[in-house]
Parts: structure tokens; sequence; C-alpha cells
């Protein structure tokens, strides 16, 4: 090679990468026009063409085994078609592999299907790796904290909760931060919410992060900015969507690079124009759903996640595995299966009567819970006037347990579960506005109060809270509780006595005791408890 100089191999692959570049400008410019029109087109041909026939690399492009001319060897390595092999050729990056494709296209080594799935395959696990990727951001430094979470935990204390701040996302810190000057500093009070405006304008990272912009694209209404709301999935309008979605802002140069690379591979196999390219935007879509409903362990390679996500969609296999031409697979993903797909995420959830979901959310009676003599929907199940002893007190929580288990799906308990129709949002809302938190003085509602009890819902995960009228509900009952604050009430963990137990005392969540609340105010009341 120049100057008697030996060029490597993949001296010779940026060789070709780059005569490559040059060949595709020359087409663009051209405005299409055949290539044995354009002296320089069939120059950087004949140039392209003396490596692919004269430098040799092994069949899978390794140091070891028979050396064959890299255009046979880019043939067999793209015909694989055993499910074993289907993995070889894209442990190779995608622009490694566009070079290649584009040089099989032009010399007509293999039909363009085949081109076409293989390709195809090598978007779909970069894609996965680019996910993988996000999802282990900051994986050290939740490591960290939680080594040093350990250590303190014998002098942690119930305030302290904004310690593990580094490892939630931007809502969690909302919610867990304790106030830094109890006195009411105005100013330091402004730069708290500068600094929290700033956070919120930061990417989201790890798997919250990743999930967070799946939603976005996904799901046309979200609630503060972490709750789809059910019938609101969409399909992703163009591929590139997906892509900046599946990187994230972080890496927005990469996925520009990406897309355009994609479109530059469509261009040369002439697929750009039959509306479907590479991958149309409801299998891209479908890509996203795995990716979000994936439920274990993302700390794995990409090959392992790989088979994993697609091993668990039937539909999504069959576009993995499918090697025909692209008017073959037009029909292979509809909208009308990607949006299943997405919706099927809120299957399964407990059927609440009609009738009784259109009644008002149970609001807070006292700091310690809603009502416990009466549902919401006008059902009671104690009297009020009655002593309250062991009996009653068994009598009236059966009644409304198993009231619960009938209209919300709920627990032996009356607690919410994973599939229950309500959710955990009394005892989040009392997380929140927590005496010794961030809000433990605040006496109106405030939209972080709000964005701080979506995301413990959303991390919590108990219950059907992807309904359109989520929002109006937080509202209502954090307002609910901020009321019995204004009364003067006891409030859970403020320190007060409660009868015998102490404010700090888990005691103070018992049912007899919100009975025994409860019960004063209903009987000191100048309405009809009847």
């Amino acid at each position: 090679f120049m100057g008697g100089r030996r060029l490597t191999l993949p001296g010779f692959m940026v060789y070709l990468a780059t005569m490559d570049d040059m060949h595709y400008c020359s087409a663009t410019l051209a405005g299409g026009v055949d290539e044995d029109s354009s002296f320089r087109r069939r120059l950087l041909a004949y140039m392209m063409d003396q490596v692919l026939d004269n430098v040799k690399t092994t069949p899978d492009f390794s140091e070891f085994g028979v050396k064959v001319p890299i255009l046979e060897a880019a043939t067999s390595f793209f015909a694989a078609n055993k499910d074993s092999a289907q993995m070889l050729p894209i442990r190779k990056a995608f622009s490694h592999l566009s070079v290649l494709a584009r040089a099989l296209h032009r010399r007509k080594a293999l039909r363009t299907g085949r081109i076409v799935a293989v390709m195809r395959r090598s978007l779909i696990k970069t894609l996965i790796s680019a996910a993988l990727r996000r999802a282990k951001e900051r994986g050290e430094e939740k490591k960290n904290e939680s080594k040093k979470e350990s250590t303190e935990t014998g002098k942690a204390t119930s305030s302290s909760d904004g310690r593990v701040a580094t490892q939630n996302n931007e809502c969690e810190r909302k919610t867990n931060e304790a106030p830094k000057n109890d006195a009411g500093n105005g100013n330091s009070e402004d730069r708290d919410d500068a600094k929290k405006d700033n956070e919120k304008a930061e990417e989201k990272r790890g798997i919250d992060g990743l999930h967070m912009e799946l939603d976005s694209t996904l799901f046309s209404k979200i609630e503060y900015g972490c709750i789809p709301i059910k019938g609101s999935g969409r399909v992703a309008a163009t591929l590139d969507s997906v892509v900046h979605a599946v990187f994230g802002s972080s890496r927005a140069t990469v996925a520009s690079q990406l897309c355009e690379e994609v479109k530059r591979l469509e261009y040369a196999l002439g697929v750009e124009q039959d509306n479907r390219g590479l991958m149309t935007p409801e299998e891209a879509t479908l890509l996203c759903v795995a990716m979000r409903n994936y439920k274990g362990s993302w700390l794995l390679g990409a090959e392992a996640m790989v088979e994993r996500l697609v091993g668990s969609n039937g539909v999504l296999k069959k576009v993995w595995s499918h090697g025909g031409s692209a008017g073959e697979q037009k029909t292979l993903v509809t909208a009308r299966d990607a949006l299943a797909a997405i919706e099927a995420r809120f299957a399964g959830y407990f059927p609440e009567p009609q009738q009784h979901s259109e009644k008002k959310v149970p609001l807070f009676t006292t700091p310690f819970g809603p009502s416990v003599y009466r549902c919401a929907c006008g059902v009671w199940f104690g009297d009020p006037k009655q002593p309250i002893t062991g009996e009653t007190l068994g009598t009236m929580k059966k009644a409304r347990n198993t009231h619960f288990q009938q209209v919300y799906g709920s627990d032996a308990n009356g607690y919410p579960t994973e599939r229950s129709s309500h959710y955990s949002l009394h005892r989040v809302v009392q997380q929140v506005l927590a005496p010794k938190g961030r809000f433990g003085r605040a006496a109106v509602r405030e939209d972080a109060m709000a964005q701080a009890v979506a995301a413990k819902l959303v991390k919590k995960a108990k219950g059907n809270f992807y309904i359109e009228k989520v929002s109006a509900e937080i509202e209502e009952v954090i307002d609910s509780y901020l009321a019995c604050r204004k009364r003067g009430m006891r409030e859970p963990g403020d320190g007060r006595p409660v009868g015998s137990k102490s404010g700090g005392s888990k005691d103070i969540y018992s049912f007899e005791t919100r009975a025994k609340m409860e019960q004063e105010l209903l009987l000191n009341a100048t309405i009809d408890i009847n």
C-alpha cells in the first residue's frame, strides 16, 4: 500500500468506509443518477472493489481461520440463517455492517431481503444496547449509596430520607428532601426552588429516565410526567423519534448519527420509498413496549437482553426472524397490534363497579386516614354512637374489608394490591406531607406536593392509578389532609401523644386509634350520621 507499507485489516476497513462515504455523496449530489453515468462514482466503485476482492479476512472477521476476500467473507457473514448463527453478524457495529451491506447490494452478492433482515436485527440490537447503557447509568452511585445507607442504619431517623436522594429520580427527590431552613428564610427558599427547577430540566438517568422517555413516546397523555393514562397509547410517528427516546438527550448526537446512517442505508438498498425501510414505526413501537414492560434485571449483556426481549413477544420474534423482502413484511406489525401491546400494560386490574367508581375519592377524615366508619359511596361499616369495644371494632373492620374486596379487589385487610382498582394514595400523601418533611408546615397545596405524590405512587406500583382522574384525586386528597392540618389535628409523626401512644409510634395507624379519633369528630359534629 502507500509507500510500500503494509496496511492492516482495520486500516483497509477505514479506507473502504471512506470510499463508501464519498460514493454516497457523489450519488446524492448527482441526484441519484446511475453510477455508470458518473466517472467519479465508477472510479470510487473500482477502488472499493479492489479492497473487496483482494484484501482477505476470515469468514467471521476474526483473527483465526482460513482467510478469504472481504466480499466472500461478508457474503457468508450475512447469509447465516440458522437461529444459532443469527447473532453472529450483529456483533459488529451497525455502521461497520452498513458499509458491508451497501457493498453486497452494489455487487448483487445477496438479495436485498436478506441484507435488510440482517441490518434490521443489527438495528434492534443497537437500540437494545442503548437502552441497556441508560438503564445501567449511575449504577455505581446507587451501589455506593446503598453501602453508605447500610452503615448508617443505626444513626438514621425518620427525617433523614433526603440522604438517599441520589438513588431516586427527580420526582422522588422532591418528596424526600427536608427543608434546609425551618425558620422560613425567603431567600433560601427561592434558591431551593431555583435548584429544583434546574434539576427538573436535567435528563433523568438510570432505569427511571429510560422508562419516562419510553412512556413519552408511547402515550399522548402523561400526568406529572410519570403516570401514563390508560387509553392514550399511540404509535411512534417515526423511527427517528424512537431512536432519540431510547438514546436520551445526553446522547442526542449519537442518535442523530444513527438515524442518518439508517437513512443512508435505506437509500442505498432502495427501500426508503416503500413506507417500510429497515423498521416501520409500528415495529419500533413494539420494541419500545417490550423494553418498557421488561421486569427482569438489566445487568445483562446486549445479546442476552436481545434474546430475552425478542423471545418475550411473539410478533417481535417474527420481525427478528423473518428474512423475506421488505414488501412481504409490511403487515407483520399493524398499528392495531402496536396499540394492543401498549394498552396490554393496563390489563388485569380489578374492574371497579362503574356506579362506585363515579363516586368521589375517599378523603382524609383525620390525618391518620379516610373514614373507617363509612365508604365514599355511602355504605356504613359501623355506628359511631356505639361504644368502641373489641367486638364492635372486629365487626366494623370485617364489614369494611369485605366491602373493599368487593368494590376495589383489595387484599384481605382492605389494602391495595398490584392489581386492585384503588391505590396507596392516602399513605403516600401522609409520607409526602409528613410534619418533619419538606412540606411539614405547608397549609396550602403546591404543585410540588402533587408531583412528589405521583412519583411515590409510581415507585410503589400498587393499584390502578393510570386513570383520567388521577390528578384530580391526588389534589383532592392532598387538600383534605391540609384541611385537617389547618384544624390543628394531630398528625402521624408530629410527636404529640395519641391517647397513651406516642405520636411517632406505628400504633397511630391502628384501626382502633383511627376509630376513636373519628368517633369523637362525628359525635361532636352537627350532622346527621344516620
